[in-house]
């Protein structure tokens, strides 16, 4: 996206690169940072904020919103549709999802009817 933006001596990341680590060096921020800085202008409730904070280490953390974005993110990432550099921070444990207040059990068939609905919705889309 710098690139495009036509910000040309950034080093690319590579896969071995920690994501958080590169952007703090490309841009000063993450951008775990850079969204909080936003939401927090906009005025979004703390715990909100604090959820999305945490999104790339739920361990240890006692929010389920923090363990829900991780675990959307991963299952992204698995199905092929996530970000570069994020690989690495998806948790997928039994403990992850119940503290996101899914049943790990059920999980591959809520994440089914997902997929099959944002396929339906991208086909509308085209």
């Amino acid at each position: 996206m710098a690139r495009d933006a036509g910000i040309s001596d950034l080093a690319p990341i590579g896969f071995d690169d920690n994501l958080l680590d590169w952007e703090r060096s490309a841009f000063g921020m993450t951008n775990l940072d850079a969204a909080a800085i936003i939401l927090k202008a906009w005025r979004f409730p703390a715990e909100i904020i604090a959820a999305i904070e945490g999104q790339y280490s739920p361990i240890g953390r006692h929010m389920p919103l923090t363990h829900l974005l991780n675990l959307s993110a991963g299952t992204a990432d698995i199905l092929g549709r996530g970000l570069d550099g994020e690989t690495g921070y998806w948790v997928d444990t039994e403990e992850i999802y119940r503290k996101a207040g899914l049943d790990p059990t059920k999980a591959n068939k809520i994440i089914d009817r997902a997929l099959a609905a944002f396929e339906r919705l991208t086909k509308a889309s085209a």
